[in-house]
């Protein structure tokens, strides 16, 4: 519904002008080109999503590991203060 106003909108704006639609062929031509350049997008997004997802498991497991590390050193003072 949102698209068919804003479709009616644009047309009796071009009436008012008194301009005329452009050829069928010259729109086709302009949706292929938008149509290539999204999927190009869309495919970088893609690769960059990707990316960001590999990112946040290192992130993860280094935080896993930073966290355990303190762990370990407790561990290790319990177990050399019940040896002493």
């Amino acid at each position: 519904m949102i698209i068919y106003e804003a479709t009616v909108k644009n047309l009796n704006a071009l009436k008012t002008d008194g301009k005329k639609l452009p050829p069928y062929k010259e729109l086709r031509k302009q949706y292929e080109q938008i149509t290539a350049e999204k999927d190009k997008l869309y495919q970088e997004y893609r690769k960059l999503n990707q990316k960001v997802r590999q990112h946040e498991t290192v992130r993860a497991n280094l935080e896993q590991l930073i966290r355990s590390e303190p762990e370990k050193d407790r561990i290790k003072e319990k177990e050399s203060s019940i040896q002493i």
